[in-house]
Order: structure tokens, then C-alpha cells, then sequence
């Protein structure tokens, strides 16, 4: 019998695809909760045979990977210009990583030069219980959460080639976990937000960098690969007066802005989320209510500047 409470996830970068990095607990061990993995995400076929009676045919799986689901708390490492804790796993969605030492951690989208490109891929090990799953060659997307009352967070989906599914006794001996605690979404913690050059009061932000992670499995090739990325995120705020910022106008016109926002107040827990210059358009408002209050929920879209893999940007000091 395995208890559902016992479970540990080790997530190291690797240096080529599909090579299993070795994660430690010491080095790779990473906080997470809700973690939902498919150990057989494949498809299964049916033979189409033709028997002399009624029944099933034998199902086969013929395309093997592993997809898991897991939440991460939003928080730096406590030290500024210091990787957090999901550093490689922003580099396996896609994202360069830019470490200046002392100052800040920054994280910009880019476009892979090669399905196998060497430090976009990670090894995942899940543990449950004593049943441990290996995922290899991992990369996927994920999504940021910011909601008043909440604390801030990101929701990775990762898909990977199916490794070993193995009996493999729970081992905490030397189990470090470097992340400290997030602060939670609050007028106090998160101390500045600018959306067209207007401070909004809100309720809500959320961002899904909406990558297209595919499993691709040929005669000679099995990878994952990300083929495409389109942002887009969404906003809940105190609907203003037309006078100070006109949202309806912006989107009926199709006006381009900008958007920021910058989240914690001690060095090496500072998180900042922005788009590119004039990078974010604006969907038609809809009229939302919170507490008797009119709000405005508008959906988002980042957009990349003509310089290409720009269009948001997170940085950590």
C-alpha cells in the first residue's frame, strides 16, 4: 500500500536530449503541490481483426510518454541574482535564463534552433510512495497565477518520454529545499501594476504562455518538441471612468500598450512580469462584479516586438 501524502519531485536540466541528468535530492529537489502524473499518456489502437464472434480486439499502445501536472510556488531563491528553484524548468518551456550575480535572474522567451538543442530539456523524477517514474527529454508550458488573498503561482504541464516505472524505496537522506516562502497577492506585497500606462485596482492576473508541446515519435526519432507559443493572459480590475482610461476604446481600436507588474518587497523574492514595448493588446472588456463592485475582465495578448522572442519577460532581483 502507497500513501498519496509521500511523494518527492527531482527535476535536473539536461545537457543532452533525452539523457537522463541524474537529479538529486541535495540539488534538484523542488516544492510543488496538486501533482497529477499519466504514466501511460499513449495512444492505444485496436486491432481490426475479423473473428467468427462478437468481442473486443487486443488493444495496443503504440506511442509511449509521460505527462505531469504540478503547481510551483512564485518566489526567488531569497537571493538576489540567484536561480530559483524552477529554473530549469522555465528552460524547459522555452525560456533563456540570464543569471547577473548579486543582482537579478531574467527569464525571456525564445525559439528553439533544434529539437534537440542541448539545455532545453529536463529529466523529471516523480516519487510516490515507494513507485518512482522517470521522465526524460521533458519540456512543456505553463501558466501564472496572481490572485488577491491567493498566494502567486505557476502551473507547469510537462510532457516527457516514457523512462523506468520501478519499485524504489523513498529516500530523503539529504533532501534540501531552497525555495523560501511567497508572500501572498496583497496592495502590500504587490507594489506596483501598470496596464496602458493606467494602475488598475485588481482582483486578478493570469498569463498562459500557451506553448505547443508535442510528442513526436518517428521511425529513428522520439522527442518533444515545442513547435509554437502564443501568449495570452487575462485581468480583472475596478472599472474606471471613461475619462481617466477608456478600455473599451482601446480594444474596439485595437490599441497596443504595455503591462508590468512587480510583486514582493525583499531582495531575492522580487518578481517582475512585463510585456514588450507597446507589446499587449486588449480583448473586448467584459463587465464582471465583485463585492457589488463593476469590474472590467479583459483578456490579454502579448505580442513580440519585431526583434522576435520578447514578448514577456520575468525578472527576479
Amino acid at each position: 500500500m502507497g500513501l498519496t501524502r509521500k511523494q518527492l519531485l527531482l527535476i535536473a536540466k539536461e545537457t543532452a536530449y533525452a539523457m537522463d541528468a541524474s537529479p538529486t535530492n541535495a540539488l534538484n529537489a523542488v516544492l510543488t503541490g496538486d501533482v497529477t502524473i499519466t504514466p501511460l499518456a499513449g495512444s492505444p489502437v485496436q486491432r481490426n481483426i475479423i473473428k467468427p464472434y462478437f468481442g473486443n480486439s487486443q488493444n495496443i499502445i503504440v506511442e509511449k510518454y509521460v505527462t505531469a501536472d504540478f503547481e510551483v510556488e512564485l518566489a526567488g531563491s531569497g537571493t538576489a541574482g540567484t536561480a530559483p528553484q524552477f529554473s530549469a524548468l522555465m528552460q524547459a518551456c522555452g525560456f533563456s535564463e540570464t543569471v547577473l550575480a548579486g543582482t537579478s535572474v531574467t527569464y525571456l522567451p525564445i525559439t528553439l534552433d533544434s529539437v534537440t538543442q542541448a539545455g532545453t530539456s529536463v529529466t523529471i523524477y516523480f516519487q510516490r510512495d515507494a513507485i518512482k517514474h522517470v521522465l526524460l527529454g521533458a519540456r512543456g508550458t505553463f501558466t501564472v497565477d496572481m490572485t488577491v488573498k491567493k498566494l502567486p503561482t505557476l502551473k507547469f504541464t510537462m510532457t516527457g518520454l516514457l523512462g523506468t516505472i520501478s519499485d524504489s524505496p523513498l529516500n530523503t537522506s539529504g533532501l534540501v529545499y531552497t525555495a523560501p516562502a511567497p508572500v501572498p497577492v496583497s496592495t502590500t506585497n504587490t507594489v506596483a501594476v501598470s496596464i496602458h500606462s493606467y494602475t488598475p485596482v485588481f482582483e486578478s492576473f493570469t498569463i498562459d504562455i500557451a506553448n505547443d508541446v508535442k510528442h513526436r515519435a518517428l521511425v529513428g526519432s522520439e522527442t518533444v518538441v515545442i513547435s509554437d507559443r502564443k501568449p495570452k493572459g487575462n485581468i480583472k480590475f475596478e472599472q474606471p471612468s471613461l475619462a481617466t482610461k477608456n478600455f473599451f476604446d482601446i480594444a474596439e481600436n485595437s490599441i497596443l500598450g504595455d503591462f508590468s507588474i512587480t510583486h514582493g518587497l525583499t531582495a531575492g523574492n522580487i518578481i517582475k512580469i512585463e510585456s514588450a514595448a507597446n507589446g499587449l493588446g486588449i480583448d473586448a472588456p467584459k463587465y464582471a462584479d465583485s463585492d457589488g463592485v463593476v469590474m472590467l475582465d479583459c483578456g490579454l495578448t502579448f505580442i513580440p516586438t519585431s526583434a522576435g522572442n520578447d514578448e514577456i519577460k520575468i525578472t527576479l532581483t
